[in-house]
């Protein structure tokens, strides 16, 4: 029935897309596969165009469900590529620019979900293992260029290059594997948070202020702040990571003008300033003097 409206004609990648995930999350994988296999398919363009990644991880999970590994495989491969060079084009089109952080997440979900059912870790793991370590060393690096986040294979890889007496290797691998575990809480806050039977809010102030503090990524921690902070009972938490984030990056004489940039009302924004601690605030001093003389434009 969700797909009546649609039925007739190139709708567009977006519409097909989001069916097809509907229809996926429903267990519907026959329907699904036909929607996404449409999105795929479609020359239509629309304004929200929904990139091409979404619907190839969402192809490659189908077709595990329906146990076509091969396929499955396929589109899974093909989103990996895919993935690179839409991001390598968005950096040529803007140096400073960094890939928009809520489809990074949604991505890092996308991807781990299918590589889940894709089995890529253990099977990798399993063939390799009855392998020398000269016939196993390809098998792991073609494992680890779909899939970077997997402890595992960083682990084995560089115990076979031990063995191959590739020290160096090893050792650049083994601290791979040491910023995984390091990273390894962002991931599992990027999975809660994209769980929507969850309390999504406090999943994504736990996650900013893990950006913040663990992993200095100001950037992203700031744009969970700004999600948060759109709700107008949102907790003073959130402000004061949002503070310590502008500090931390440099831009507080920024602060403002992105605040009303983004959520308007700068009001608010010294509203809440006032509840937040001292060696906080004081960073923000000559904007409150300014503020308190002449005001900012709402």
């Amino acid at each position: 029935m969700a797909a009546l409206p649609f039925s007739h004609g190139d709708v567009g990648r977006f519409a097909k897309t989001i069916i097809g995930a509907t229809l996926f999350r429903a267990g519907l994988y026959e329907d699904a596969l036909a929607q996404l296999t449409a999105a795929d398919e479609s020359q239509s363009l629309e304004l929200n165009r929904a990139p091409r990644e979404y619907h190839l991880y969402l192809l490659a999970m189908a077709h595990a469900k329906r146990g076509d590994s091969r396929k499955a495989q396929q589109y899974f491969d093909l989103c990996h590529h895919a993935l690179k060079e839409s991001l390598a084009a968005e950096i040529h089109d803007s140096a400073d620019r960094t890939p928009q952080w809520v489809r990074r997440v949604t991505l890092t979900i996308l991807r781990e979900q299918a590589s889940s059912l894709l089995n890529l870790t253990a099977g990798t793991a399993s063939n390799a293992s009855k392998q020398s370590p000269q016939q196993a060393l390809p098998l792991y690096s073609r494992a680890l260029s779909l899939r970077e986040d997997a402890p595992l294979l960083w682990k084995l890889r560089a115990e076979t290059y031990l063995q191959l007496d590739q020290p160096q290797r090893a050792s650049s691998d083994l601290a791979r594997l040491e910023r995984l575990g390091q990273e390894a809480p962002l991931r599992r806050l990027n999975r809660l948070v994209g769980d929507g039977e969850r309390d999504v809010q406090q999943f994504q102030l736990e996650r900013a202020e893990y950006l913040l503090t663990e992993l200095k990524d100001f950037d992203a921690a700031i744009e969970d702040c700004y999600w948060i902070l759109r709700a107008k009972d949102a907790p003073i938490k959130a402000f004061q990571i949002l503070i310590r984030a502008h500090r931390a990056r440099g831009t507080v004489d920024q602060a403002v003008d992105d605040w009303r940039l983004r959520l308007g009302n700068t009001s608010r924004f010294f509203r809440l300033l006032d509840e937040v601690p001292t060696e906080d605030r004081s960073a923000f001093d000559s904007l409150i003097e300014e503020y308190n003389t002449d005001g900012f434009p709402e």
